[in-house]
């Protein structure tokens, strides 16, 4: 307003200063929608019911004076304008804008300054509590990992290695339904397998050396009886 008021006061007929004078109304028409809005919202809270009067009184304060210097300015009457300016505004617009700035500041931003401030000192203890509890839960889970996979596995390769070096006797505990049990489990059917495969072997080996005896024990006493005969 104050801007368009001292282009027309300069240059009576600019254009651009009366474009915005004509759209002054518009603008003022837009914020009582937004403002009404507010004051619906506002009022569905019953906390907030006090502080949204206050508000509507310091805004039909300072709307009633705007109100005024726009009807001046679309006159074209400069004097009238000043004389509200002067008079009026002095005590009212400008006042209620000053009451307003004091009322958002006090009684909104630094009441929810202050309600941040609480949430931030109430957050740090939980935040740290979370944390420790994640430390703890992973401390947990890693330590659970090392004595049941880990050390689970470390056991399988040492069965591994001790069939391998031909020990078929060792005992296997295969205890368990997870994954890492069946494993053992595999590995003692292997071990078993292979027991029984290398006693078979055995036994047949056994077998062939008996009958080799024999077969000798033959030929000695066939050898014999060659030799008397001649």
């Amino acid at each position: 307003v104050l801007k368009d008021a001292l282009m027309l006061s300069m240059q009576p007929q600019n254009s651009n200063a009366k474009k915005s004078l004509g759209q002054l109304r518009q603008r003022l028409t837009d914020v009582d929608k937004l403002m009404e809005q507010f004051y619906q919202l506002s009022l569905s809270d019953q906390s907030d019911r006090e502080r949204t009067k206050n508000v509507k009184t310091l805004y039909d304060k300072a709307r009633d004076d705007l109100l005024q210097l726009i009807i001046s300015l679309e006159a074209g009457d400069l004097i009238r304008f000043q004389s509200v300016m002067h008079n009026s505004s002095a005590t009212h617009f400008m006042s209620a804008l000053d009451d307003t700035s004091a009322y958002v500041a006090n009684d909104i931003i630094t009441p929810a300054a202050a309600a941040a401030q609480a949430s931030y000192r109430q957050m740090v203890p939980l935040s740290l509590t979370f944390i420790l509890i994640f430390i703890l839960l992973t401390g947990a889970v890693l330590v659970w990992i090392r004595k049941y996979v880990l050390n689970k596995i470390n056991q399988i390769i040492d069965y591994q290695a001790e069939i391998a070096r031909g020990n078929l006797a060792i005992k296997i505990n295969a205890s368990g339904n997870n994954e890492i049990g069946t494993l053992m489990q595999g590995l003692v059917n292997m071990r078993n397998e292979l027991a029984n495969t290398v006693s078979a072997v055995r036994a047949g080996t056994q077998n062939i050396y008996t009958g080799v005896q024999e077969i000798a024990a033959g030929n000695n006493d066939l050898s014999s009886r060659t030799e008397e005969q001649a």
